[in-house]
C-alpha cells in the first residue's frame, strides 16, 4: 500500500486530488492510504516518517507548504513531496524552493469540475 499525505487548507480541492487518487487506483489495481491534512502544522504533528508521498500546498494559512517541506526534510530525507498550487506566479519561485527542499516536483493545480 503506497501512503499519500495531502495537506491542503481548501476543502474541496484536498477532495478533487483525493478523487484523482481514487481513479488511479481503480485503473492500476494499487492500493492506496490518503490522509488528508487542513495544512502543514496539522502533517507536522503527525508526522513520523510514514508516508511515501507528501502533497503540499504552497499557500496555507498557519504553516505553508514550503515551510511544511524544509521541516520534514530535517527527519524524512527520502519522502517524495510534490507542491500543489494554484497560483500562476508561484512556478517562477519553484526552481528556488525545488533545489532547497529537494522538492520532487510541482503541480498546477487544473479547476475544479463544476456541478
Amino acid at each position: 500500500m503506497i501512503r499519500i499525505a495531502v495537506a491542503e487548507d481548501d476543502l474541496s480541492w484536498a477532495h478533487q486530488l483525493q478523487t484523482y487518487v481514487d481513479q488511479y487506483a481503480r485503473e492500476s489495481g494499487k492500493s492506496f492510504e490518503v490522509s488528508l491534512f487542513a495544512d502543514g502544522e496539522d502533517l507536522l504533528e503527525q508526522y513520523h516518517g510514514q508516508f511515501d508521498l507528501v502533497f503540499l500546498d504552497v499557500q496555507m494559512r498557519f504553516l505553508d507548504g514550503m515551510a511544511t517541506a524544509e521541516l520534514i526534510r530535517r527527519t524524512d530525507p527520502e519522502v517524495i513531496i510534490i507542491f500543489i498550487t494554484n497560483m500562476a506566479s508561484t512556478p517562477s519561485e519553484a526552481m528556488r524552493w525545488t533545489r532547497w527542499t529537494t522538492c520532487s516536483s510541482w503541480w498546477a493545480t487544473p479547476p475544479l469540475p463544476s456541478g
